[in-house]
């Protein structure tokens, strides 16, 4: 076992292992020491050299993204990696994030705290406390604090200030415009009913897997839905399993994206984060195992038809339903939560009609009265922020609504003006 792939079990076992605010920022900073020396080995190696630090790094940001899916629920990680944000070098910031470390160390013997940059699932805020698995507080760093609301309304400071205040309203109040957005966003209900998810299956399958001599094994979870384990060495093209030969549609995607790709946590959970022993999930951490997940599009489209609607995908993947005319589309993930999120069919099946039927329905008195009066120019922004918040002195330590440097903004006592 190599030096670096040692490292990196020692890392999942302090994962599995975090009991405390502390712990979980203690396992952060370590993963900070950890990328810059990542990235220094990136430059310094030899070009044959930079795969292994490059499948090092992909493991470490993993790492970090399922302590992220521990605390935070799905749907609040996909608000703050909403914002598509250009990747720069930890240590290109070292020093900032160095000081940002000491900043926060005294509140997170208090609170959990997630390092935004040592993930590729926020892409907002410096900082993220977490209040609750949907409550949070954004912490936007910054050597000079803004002394007026103006000062915080300009320039790149003004732009991370838009997203972090459209994204904390909407979060408080469930529907809003958020940064640069042209439709307002809306936090709808689903389906409230427990389903029995195919976790439970992992286990045996990559159990079997290991065991089986032809170095793979496959498990029908349900009428549709095959998940095949694979070992890395053996040749994909001889896997053939007669659970799969009856699909009429079959579409196909492997869990490996969860670690290698860099927005894929935004939707679904990384393998580290799965509730599976860790033999497994070291496996497919260290891709020492593949699992593909097969899905027959014809039984999903069957399930939908049963329901009166017409299911249909485009070539890019994209989902669509239609009823009596009108027709919605929908982002692949919700595919992809059969496939790489282990839920049953009828779940999801279920979740995508209560959001289509969701369309159809008019805005409210509140939220008509919302799109009227939310500012559209900065002129009315700052009248706003005014009316509504209040930037405190760099001494307060009050909970505020959210941070920018060393001031908190904090809402004024009256009511917001949908209310």
């Amino acid at each position: 076992m190599d030096e670096l792939l040692a490292y990196r079990y020692e890392l999942y076992e302090k994962f599995d292992n975090i009991n405390s605010s502390y712990s979980f920022w203690d396992l952060q900073k370590e993963l900070v020491t950890a990328l810059f020396s990542c990235e220094e080995g990136i430059i310094k190696s030899r070009e044959d050299d930079k795969d292994k630090w490059l499948f090092h790094q992909a493991r470490l940001y993993s790492i970090s993204e399922a302590m992220v899916w521990s605390v935070l629920e799905p749907f609040t990680i996909r608000q703050l990696g909403k914002f598509e944000s250009g990747k720069t070098t930890l240590l290109s910031q070292k020093d900032t994030i160095i000081e940002i470390i000491e900043h926060f160390e005294p509140l997170a013997k208090e609170k959990i705290l997630i390092l935004a940059d040592t993930t590729r699932c926020i892409t907002t805020g410096d900082v993220i406390e977490v209040q609750g698995s949907d409550q949070i507080h954004i912490y936007e760093c910054k050597t000079s604090t803004p002394n007026e609301i103006e000062e915080m309304l300009r320039g790149r400071i003004g732009r991370q200030f838009s997203k972090n205040l459209w994204l904390q309203e909407y979060l408080e109040r469930g529907f809003g415009k958020l940064f640069k957005a042209d439709l307002i966003t809306k936090t709808i209900e689903v389906d409230g009913m427990e389903y029995k998810d195919h976790f439970s299956l992992i286990d045996p399958l990559i159990e079997e897997c290991m065991k089986n001599e032809l170095g793979s094994f496959s498990v029908l979870a349900e009428q549709g839905l095959v998940y095949v384990a694979i070992k890395f060495d053996e040749n994909l093209n001889d896997v053939a399993s007669s659970l799969i030969t009856s699909f009429k549609e079959p579409f196909w995607t492997g869990l490996s994206g969860l670690v290698e790709e860099s927005r894929e946590t935004i939707f679904h959970m990384p393998p580290l984060a799965f509730p599976i022993s860790m033999q497994s999930r070291k496996l497919l951490m260290e891709v020492d195992v593949i699992i593909l997940c097969y899905l027959d599009h014809a039984i999903l489209r069957e399930s939908f038809f049963n329901k009166g609607f017409d299911f249909i995908t485009s070539k890019q993947g994209v989902p669509q339903l239609s009823k009596e005319g009108n027709s919605r589309q929908f982002h692949p993930r919700f595919i992809n939560e059969i496939m790489i999120s282990f839920q049953p069919i009828e779940k999801v099946v279920n979740q995508m009609i209560t959001l289509y039927n969701s369309t159809l329905v008019g805005l409210t008195d509140d939220e008509q009265k919302y799109i009227k009066e939310r500012p559209s120019t900065l002129t009315e922004l700052v009248a706003y922020v005014r009316d509504n918040y209040e930037l405190t002195s760099d001494n307060d330590v009050s909970l505020g609504f959210m941070s920018i440097g060393n001031k908190k903004l904090v809402r004024k006592e009256k009511k917001n003006f949908q209310e």
